[in-house]
């Protein structure tokens, strides 16, 4: 059920769990939902910061009404979702519950990409190209961010990037022109090159999940496991010298013996 690489040192050995294996699967995501919350915070701050700045550049040519209803809702939204950060700390969820919790957070990162949405909507300054500048640099580099931030979760990031990169795609697009039509090419390439980007940093990080250290007496350690084996590995770390006052320190070791080495054998995978 396990992928496993066990180097034979006295006390060390490290492992690589199956995914696919359902225990295993249950604590690799609530790591990855514990790594999620853990970014919120930064990832808050970050879209405050970016919306001030972002509404105080739009302010002379934009419509103010709806640019302080947008920098309203991100404060709400920004508030929930910190409010969900602080119940996730206090709560110390089980690992079975780590699917509700990333729900929820996909959920905030819904709202917080709908709310970046409308920068291609209702806030988009269609007769002032600097300020469109503007209005695309900030989506650019907040879904640049999006790509670390919900890295430990295909949901979140699936949730956040299309509802606030596409619109900003296809209202390029409907503008026309040659200008606006290579620009909208430039945006949906970077869209998929964002989506490959996600997908090496999730590979990536569920390999570094799956595997683990464990401080133990190989022999012991191997006898205690039902699992096999892909590879035992044997460092030679030992000294073969025996001093005067342990003459008999590597007749006695455990490690080298016939009974130790039928044992290692029989966990290997056929």
């Amino acid at each position: 059920m396990k992928q496993k690489h066990a180097p034979l040192a006295p006390m060390l050995t490290w492992e690589r769990l199956d995914p696919s294996y359902a225990p295993t699967a249950l604590k690799v995501r609530a790591e990855r939902v514990d790594l999620l919350f853990s970014i919120l915070p930064l990832g808050i701050l970050a879209t405050f910061l970016l919306t001030v700045i972002t509404a105080a550049g739009l302010w002379p040519g934009g419509e103010r009404t709806a640019l302080s209803l947008w920098v309203a809702y991100v404060v709400v939204v920004s508030v929930g979702r910190f409010v969900l950060y602080r119940a996730y700390r206090s709560r110390k969820p089980p690992p079975e519950n780590a699917p509700v919790w990333e729900r929820r957070l996909a959920f905030g990162a819904l709202l917080s990409g709908l709310g970046w949405g409308a920068l291609s909507t209702v806030l988009f300054p269609e007769r002032d190209l600097l300020l469109q500048m503007l209005a695309l640099f900030t989506l650019g580099g907040v879904c640049t961010g999006a790509v670390g931030a919900f890295a430990p979760s295909p949901l979140a990031f699936a949730l956040f990037i299309g509802p606030s990169l596409v619109p900003m795609i296809a209202h390029i697009l409907l503008l026309g022109g040659r200008t606006y039509t290579a620009m909208g090419a430039m945006l949906a390439i970077y869209f998929f090159v964002l989506l490959a980007l996600f997908h090496q940093f999730y590979r990536r990080m569920n390999e570094a999940f799956t595997m683990r250290f464990v401080n133990d007496e190989a022999r012991s350690y191997i006898t205690r496991q039902r699992d096999h084996f892909d590879i035992l590995q044997i460092s030679l770390i030992d000294t073969w010298a025996a001093t005067g006052a342990g003459a008999f320190v590597l007749s006695e070791h455990s490690l080298y013996t016939t009974e130790a080495w039928t044992r290692f054998l029989d966990r290997l995978t056929p």
